[in-house]
Order: structure tokens, then sequence, then C-alpha cells
């Protein structure tokens, strides 16, 4: 009985998935032309996020809470963490991937040049203060330019 929990924990511990390679140099695009797919890509996804019902949005909270299976370290490292500015579960979830893969976030080759982020999700505050805090620890020299859009659910 016991192993089995162990296999079921090891296994909520271990999301990982398979990256496929990065694309060749041929292929990149022109930043206007980045720009423009990533203004449209915004529109379409204003789009999508209008056809979400804002009345379940509790309980949607409610079930990412629960199938969490840090939520109680969480909860208590909330209350100990007073240097983290947002010790959030969104905080620990996004600090823990950039600590497990910070080899695909951060090249060796490219570990002195400026880093780009872009940050699109409901409430981007814990993810920016997870890598802000990731950043000051393990690249303290790593120049940093960031940007942030949020997205809310409208009634």
């Amino acid at each position: 009985m016991e192993s089995k929990y162990a296999n079921i924990v090891a296994m909520l511990f271990s999301k990982f998935v398979r990256l496929r390679p990065g694309c060749d140099g041929a292929k990149l695009i022109s930043e206007d032309e980045f720009k423009q797919r990533l203004l449209d890509l915004s529109d379409k996804f204003n789009t999508l996020r209008d056809k979400i019902p804002c009345n379940r949005l509790n309980e949607w909270r409610i079930h990412t809470s629960f199938t969490n299976p840090l939520r109680s370290f969480i909860r208590e490292q909330s209350r100990n963490a007073r240097h983290v500015e947002y010790s959030t579960q969104a905080f620990f979830k996004f600090y823990e991937i950039l600590t497990r893969f910070s080899n695909l976030c951060f090249p060796v080759e490219d570990s002195e040049s400026c880093f780009k982020t872009l940050h699109l999700c409901e409430s981007p505050g814990a993810f920016i203060c997870a890598l802000n805090t990731f950043l000051a620890l393990k690249k303290p020299n790593l120049m940093w330019l960031w940007n942030a859009n949020r997205y809310v659910f409208t009634s």
C-alpha cells in the first residue's frame, strides 16, 4: 500500500513534458511581424476570454487550490516568507519551474546578455516577483527587461 502512494506522489511531482527542438534560424521572423502576430494573438485571446463564464471563478480557484499537493506548504511558507513580495501559490509554482528547468530558460552561452520576458496572465505580479527573486539569487549580473499584460474576466 505504501509503495502505491509513493508512486502517486512521485507522479504528482514529476510533471515533465518533452519539448520539440527549437526552430532553425531560417524560420525566425522580423520584429514587426512578431509584434503583429502578438497583437493578433491578443485579439483572439480576448475574444476567447470573453466566452468564459465569470460566475464560476471561485469554483475554479477552490479546485486549483485543492489539487495542489503543496497547498499546506505554501500556506506555511506564505506566513514565513517576509522577504518575498508575493508568497502565493503562483509564486512558488513558477519559482519551482525556474529552479527545475533553468537550463531551458537561461542557456549557458547567453548568461551575460539581456534577458527579455513577456508575462501574459490573469495576475502576473507573482510570476514577475518569482522571476525577479530567482534572477537576484541565481543570475545577479543578468540584465532583465520585462513587460506584462494582465487579463481580467468581465461579467
